[in-house]
């Protein structure tokens, strides 16, 4: 008995192996929420291991002041949120959410559009 035992968690452990084996040789859609989130993850990390070029991001900013204000402090009623001083990881992580629809606001959407960042280095710059 004590043999069959131990057999079966054999045969339990090499088929759980046989599964997480099998699950990750499946093909996510890239426009479903796990897809796009595999996507986010990717460029976020992507990002954050950029040396970041503060003079690109400099110019690439005037389009975040024209709604956060010119030194990021965005607008006294906190419907616009202030940027200023605020860590890059988290800057970085919410452009990289909206681009990839983890985080919907109409205007937001817009401006992280890939035409208006093209990709982790403008991000983090």
């Amino acid at each position: 008995m004590k043999h069959l035992t131990w057999l079966t968690g054999v045969t339990t452990v090499a088929v759980a192996y046989l599964a997480v084996q099998a699950a990750g040789t499946i093909e996510v859609d890239p426009n479903s929420f796990q897809g796009r989130t595999e996507a986010a993850i990717q460029e976020f990390r992507e990002a954050v291991q950029l040396e970041p070029d503060l003079k690109h991001g400099a110019e690439l900013f005037r389009a975040c002041a024209s709604c956060h204000q010119a030194d990021g402090s965005g607008s006294e009623d906190g419907t616009i949120p202030l940027i200023a001083g605020q860590h890059v990881s988290v800057l970085v992580k919410q452009l990289v959410d909206f681009r990839h629809d983890r985080r919907w606001h109409a205007r937001m959407r817009e401006a992280a559009k890939q035409h208006d960042l093209g990709g982790a280095q403008d991000i983090l710059d």
